[in-house]
């Protein structure tokens, strides 16, 4: 008989992402025998599991590992892996062991690569469900981003006014704070704009209660911007009777662009939103240069409606 391969030990470590990367929720590191295989295999990327992808249901984390073997996206260069590489490896449960196996690295194919490895299956499984719960690394900006998304999520009042919730995510760029970004679920005209508010976040008070805050805010008014009752039905956020709305398409939420890693030399030293507006690809920013922001509640993507009363 066979011997199998020795087990190795996961464990997953919380980073905190540079201020200009374009993914700003932490990134979630795999360290294998207490070593981070990523910094060896691909020294200048960015994990591409992220906090946001440990908070949903434990089916849908990136490294839950089922029968089915899939390939999973470990590490990426602050870029689609389409554009500037990444590392790959596939997942899949055997048994008692969970393996990683056929390992590629497209952002430097003369890289060796790891050979198969297995852990055990129980203690894999535990490891995440311990990272998931793993709050200890945050900063205010990271636990007031959290309990918002918790809120909104469990809450659904964004979709009780006809909106979609898309996304909240953290800004470590000075002036810290979370953004909130949503959209119309439908829109007669067939054009769907973005709309983000931007909530400034203090270190100087507990997150906790900067959260409570931001959420009795938010739901005081309405996604509509200040409209009341039926005046919201049917209109798209941004609206209110007698203005009008330009139509915005979001900008991609990681878009291509030369730049490499957290700590990659020669980082594009200009703020993630310049990089964003000036992103080939996305080709967003002559529209949104012409959006005329309401004045009324958020506004759309070309402009921030700033929650008043920072600490």
């Amino acid at each position: 008989m066979t011997a199998q391969p020795p087990l190795s030990l996961l464990t997953l470590r919380h980073v905190i992402p540079h201020p200009l990367a374009i993914e700003q929720w932490a990134e979630v590191r795999p360290l294998i025998d207490g070593r981070d295989v990523l910094r060896k295999i691909h020294p200048q990327g960015m994990s591409s599991c992220c906090r946001r992808e440990l908070a949903g249901p434990a089916e849908g984390r990136p490294l839950t590992a089922t029968e089915e073997p899939r390939e999973v996206e470990l590490s990426n260069n602050d870029c689609v892996t389409g554009c500037c590489g990444g590392v790959f490896v596939t997942i899949h449960r055997q048994g008692d062991r969970v393996i990683w196996s056929s390992w590629r690295n497209t952002d430097d194919i003369r890289a060796p690569v790891p050979a198969d490895i297995h852990f055990d299956a129980a203690q894999y499984d535990a490891e995440l469900a311990r990272a998931a719960a793993d709050h200890d690394w945050e900063e205010p900006v990271d636990t007031v981003a959290r309990l918002l998304t918790q809120a909104f999520t469990d809450s659904g009042w964004f979709a009780r006014w006809n909106c979609l919730l898309e996304s909240v995510d953290p800004r470590r760029e000075e002036p810290e704070a979370v953004e909130v970004y949503f959209r119309a679920a439908d829109d007669p005209r067939g054009c769907t704009a973005g709309y983000a508010y931007e909530l400034p976040v203090t270190r100087h008070e507990p997150a906790e209660e900067q959260a409570r805050r931001f959420v009795a805010r938010i739901r005081a008014g309405l996604p509509s911007c200040g409209m009341r009752g039926s005046e919201s039905v049917g209109a798209l956020p941004g609206e209110a009777r007698g203005s009008t709305c330009s139509c915005v398409p979001a900008p991609a939420r990681r878009p291509l662009g030369p730049w490499g890693g957290h700590d990659a030399p020669g980082r594009d030293p200009r703020s993630k939103q310049q990089r964003t507006n000036s992103c080939t690809t996305a080709s967003v920013s002559s529209v949104r240069a012409h959006a005329t922001p309401t004045s009324l509640g958020p506004t759309p993507l070309t402009g921030r409606y700033v929650m008043p009363g920072r600490a």
